[in-house]
């Protein structure tokens, strides 16, 4: 009888790529296309040598002849190079699609990738792993950077089902990232998760551990998967072929599943989940409690001017463990930092912890003295907040026209707010603490009033619980009241928000 194994870590990612071989583990036959090491397969239709109809060109594999003497018939091999694989430093090649089409007479392309997910991944919510393929900037091979795409807007997410598991059909706009300036893409995506299994031998050594191996037992390792099915093409030419997706879609077929339909990973453990979380709806600070909603009617936070920014890439003042976009059209930064205050800064009135931050920014990488132009009270959703514009303070060379800097405007709203905290160990109760909040949008002073609007729609849609929560824990038993001063009418260009 086969042990059977759930691998994790880094051992089962080796594992797993050596699984797959040198390629992607697909293999060719009279009935379609199988790919091995995940467990699915793609089926030809009935009568035909082909997946897709003449419209549509294999891209991804080619013929090669046999070598040996006197044998005519042909097998397929996976093209290796630029538009198939990408390489990382010395690591192994990685490849882009498990099966590529081309459209014949226009820029359509389908294509289907399955990627083997480490540990922490793999008990990660599908939405999360989406947006990660969706808003990854690194050309990595399970991303759409990675197949030369960046997208401009998501314009619809739907929860679905994939063989019978569940999926997120998404569809976006994009742009090609070679050549921004052409014409625009749609793409519709179809992503999933699901458990695969392989088997392998694995040596057993002599008794006394010193001898050669002796036999050899086989192990079914079991591990976690993640599948994205696309379909992209110009505007305009988008809905001639999307129907050609959907016609592949229906004959693709999967092993059952190893776990039995149920996984084996246990559910991600808030370390490694992340404080950030996204959702069917938008996104979730887990840690303090917050929420930030896709506009109404829309699948996105920001309009298409914006793209979202790997904040952890980004240091200074506009660093950010929560949200960040970054304008693509100029200079232009948005983004959210939330922290937890010592028991000594807890307890400090909101408007010194705000002199306190401005009073850094230099240290921060503001670049000079800090001024405060304008200043007010008003409220982020329940609490009490202040906002605030920031200039850099001009040098003498610059006041008397020995240099000229391009100067940095800010607009921040901070707050402070009580929320639980997670107990380090189980059993233990949550503790209350005090957190901070800045919500922050930069620019060049003579860009700066352009997306000032922009910034106060994404102040809307940041919301929080009535009280204080405990990440997957229960409401404090009282509500918190706001720290700070009671709110007062601001001027209408203050970003005042209610929620």
């Amino acid at each position: 009888m086969a042990e059977r194994q759930v691998v994790t870590g880094a051992r089962w990612l080796i594992l797993a790529l050596a699984a797959a071989g040198c390629g992607t583990g697909g293999a060719w036959s009279n009935e379609g296309f199988s790919q091995t090491t995940y467990g699915w397969k793609a089926s030809y239709p009935s009568g035909a040598s082909s997946l897709l109809g003449d419209d549509w060109r294999l891209d991804n594999w080619e013929r090669q002849p046999s070598t040996t003497p006197g044998d005519s018939s042909s097998t397929y091999g996976e093209k290796t190079g630029p538009g198939y694989t990408v390489s990382h430093g010395e690591g192994a090649a990685q490849y882009l699609y498990d099966l590529k089409f081309v459209h014949a007479s226009d820029q359509g392309a389908i294509w289907i990738k399955t990627s083997p997910l480490e540990a922490g991944d793999a008990r990660k919510s599908l939405e999360t792993l989406t947006e990660g393929y969706l808003r990854a900037k690194h050309d990595s091979a399970v991303s759409l950077a990675g197949l030369g795409f960046s997208v401009t807007a998501v314009t619809d997410r739907t929860e679905t089902r994939l063989g019978g598991r569940r999926a997120l059909a998404v569809s976006l706009n994009a742009s090609v990232t070679s050549a921004p300036e052409g014409e625009p893409r749609r793409i519709d995506l179809l992503l999933t998760k699901y458990d695969y299994s392989w088997t392998d031998m694995t040596p057993t050594t002599s008794t006394d551990g010193v001898g050669p191996p002796s036999t050899t037992r086989s192990v079914t390792r079991v591990g976690t998967a993640f599948m994205v099915i696309g379909y992209v093409n110009t505007a305009s030419r988008f809905d001639a072929a999307r129907g050609d997706l959907d016609k592949l879609v229906a004959r693709l077929s999967w092993s059952p599943s190893p776990s039995g339909g149920a996984s084996p990973q246990t559910p991600a453990t808030p370390e490694e989940e992340g404080e950030s979380h996204w959702t069917a709806t938008g996104f979730e600070q887990r840690r303090y409690g917050w929420k930030a909603a896709y506009s109404s009617g829309g699948h996105d936070f920001v309009s298409a001017d914006w793209r979202l920014h790997e904040g952890s890439a980004r240091s200074g003042y506009t660093g950010s463990a929560d949200l960040s976009f970054e304008n693509v059209h100029n200079n232009g930064f948005i983004w959210t930092d939330t922290s937890t205050l010592s028991m000594d800064e807890a307890t400090k009135d909101l408007d010194v912890l705000f002199e306190n931050y401005v009073g850094r920014l230099s240290e921060l990488g503001f670049g000079g003295h800090a001024v405060i132009s304008s200043r007010d009270t008003i409220k982020l959703g329940p609490h009490a907040a202040v906002s605030a514009t920031i200039q850099r303070e001009p040098t003498a060379a610059e006041r008397e026209g020995r240099t000229k800097t391009i100067a940095t405007q800010l607009r921040i709203v901070v707050t402070k707010f009580e929320y639980l905290e997670r107990p380090e160990r189980p059993g233990l109760a949550s503790e209350r603490r005090v957190a901070f909040m800045v919500v922050g949008y930069a620019n060049d002073s003579s860009r700066f009033d352009g997306s000032l609007e922009e910034f106060a729609r994404f102040l809307g849609r940041i919301t929080w619980p009535s009280s204080p929560t405990a990440p997957g824990g229960k409401p404090a038993s009282k509500p918190d009241a706001p720290p700070g001063s009671p709110a007062k009418p601001v001027d209408p260009n203050q970003p005042t928000v209610e929620t």
